[in-house]
């Protein structure tokens, strides 16, 4: 952690005092400063806050932003670090200057958090010297990028070859989804990308998350796993059915597990207790992003999955719920981006109505995302699930899969269903469709290969 000086805290109170006195300020500082700028964590924290009150009600001051940071940090009263903010204001404070003042100081602390890492690695004997000066230089490269500035094409060039050859080196890696169908075609999950998995109620997306969830440490990769669906039991049950083979309804109702059962279960306790998933329940996006950023600052979030996008509230309020989900989507595009892990998030689509005139069940389209189209925008790759019921399902007019309605008729009754992978949207591939079959009872999912 690199220590700030006096005058750094100064301009940065000193900003938090121009916002909370001088509101009509808020956008212009906005644009300039983000609250990853600031380095005391304090002064970030009412930053955000004041920022925060000014978006529900167009206008901030000591007591109302006082009152949005106890929302945003429950127990963590900083009132008279507050009323010390806006006291340290006045009026010829010029915001431009104190916004640039700020910036200057986060590059400043950014160069010095590289250059101690360098001294650091000159130190030992096996590192790789030239692998921690490209990375360094890299990371110079970005302090300036990351304020706007402007790139020429020889650079952007030489980025993409020099990404293209980490990946090639196995220095980058994606986190495989755990079906092989799947991966085939989008080759894993990639860092700095956003994926929405959209299926409607009960089809099987929380089953897809843990899918992945538990996939991703057996190749090394430490998992945060935001539910705002479901509590720490429900969730357990489902990743405990899937870990010990153990039926889900069985474990809901324990008088119905055998010794056998429980022989599993225990099994599967001494396996994964260790193995590096972490859960958090809760559904405001702020924090959950705070969680993410502090879990990755630990080396412990490679990959983040959300369960699901439409539940998620903000401190903010707003008129339309497609607002909400148009902002929580940007939030997470641009978490994934700072972060550079890949986030799989889950949305709900709105249940498929019967074709008029032949009745025929139609193919989930990306359309059918509920409350906003920002999912589509913002989203790097778009997979649909869809699971047919009925003989007259569209899908079995695609090309290729006329035989699946034999399949889904083989497995009625036996606890498992037919279950499709529409890959609708993939930025840097083509799109798909991967078959499977799902396993309801145990939350798993097989590949079926064509």
């Amino acid at each position: 952690m690199i220590s700030q000086d006096v005058t750094e805290r100064a301009a940065e109170r000193m900003l938090c005092g121009i916002v909370i006195r001088r509101p009509d300020k808020a956008k212009e500082v906005r644009e300039m400063v983000s609250p990853d700028d600031f380095g005391d964590f304090v002064l970030r924290s009412i930053y955000v806050a004041a920022l925060s009150a000014i978006d529900k009600t167009g206008t901030t001051d000591v007591l109302a932003t006082s009152i949005e940071h106890g929302k945003l940090n429950a127990g963590n009263d900083q009132s008279l670090m507050i009323v010390e903010c806006a006291d340290a204001y006045t009026s010829a404070a010029l915001p431009a200057f104190y916004c640039e003042q700020v910036r200057e100081y986060a590059q400043r602390r950014a160069m010095r958090e590289i250059a101690d890492e360098l001294v650091e690695l000159s130190m030992q004997k096996d590192a790789d010297v030239s692998e921690a000066i490209e990375a360094a230089r890299r990371r110079l490269s970005g302090i300036e990028k990351d304020h706007g500035g402007i790139i020429s094409i020889g650079e952007v060039m030489y980025e993409t070859l020099d990404y293209a050859e980490r990946l090639a080196k196995g220095k980058i890696v994606p986190v495989m989804s755990g079906l092989a169908s799947l991966d085939k075609v989008t080759s894993g999950f990639y860092p700095g990308e956003l994926t929405y998995i959209g299926a409607a109620p009960s089809v099987g997306k929380t089953a897809a998350a843990i899918m992945t969830s538990l996939a991703a440490p057996l190749q090394g990769k430490q998992v945060l796993f935001a539910s705002a669906e479901m509590d720490a039991k429900q969730l357990g049950q489902r990743v405990l059915s899937n870990t010990a083979g153990v039926n889900a309804t069985r474990i809901r109702d324990a008088k119905a597990l055998t010794g056998s059962d429980w022989d599993a279960m225990g099994d599967a306790l001494t396996a994964w207790s260790n193995q590096p998933v972490h859960y958090m329940f809760d559904r405001n996006v702020e924090r959950i992003i705070a969680n993410a950023r502090r879990q990755r600052d630990k080396g412990a979030c490679d990959i983040l999955m959300v369960d699901y996008v439409q539940l998620l509230r903000t401190g903010t309020k707003y008129a339309q719920d497609r607002l909400r989900v148009e902002y929580i989507s940007h939030e997470l595009k641009e978490l994934a981006r700072a972060l550079d892990i890949p986030i799989i998030a889950l949305a709900q689509l709105v249940r498929p109505q019967p074709i008029k005139g032949s009745g025929d069940i139609p193919i989930p389209r990306i359309s059918d995302l509920a409350d906003s189209s920002a999912l589509e925008r913002d989203a790097d790759v778009v997979i649909l699930l869809h699971r047919p019921e009925f003989n007259n399902d569209t899908i079995f007019k695609q090309p290729g899969f006329g035989d699946d309605a034999e399949i889904m008729a083989r497995l009625q009754g036996t606890g498992k269903r037919l279950l499709y992978w529409i890959v609708a949207k993939q930025r840097m591939g083509p799109t798909a469709i991967c078959t499977s079959i799902f396993d309801g009872a145990h939350n798993r999912f097989t590949a079926l290969e064509r």
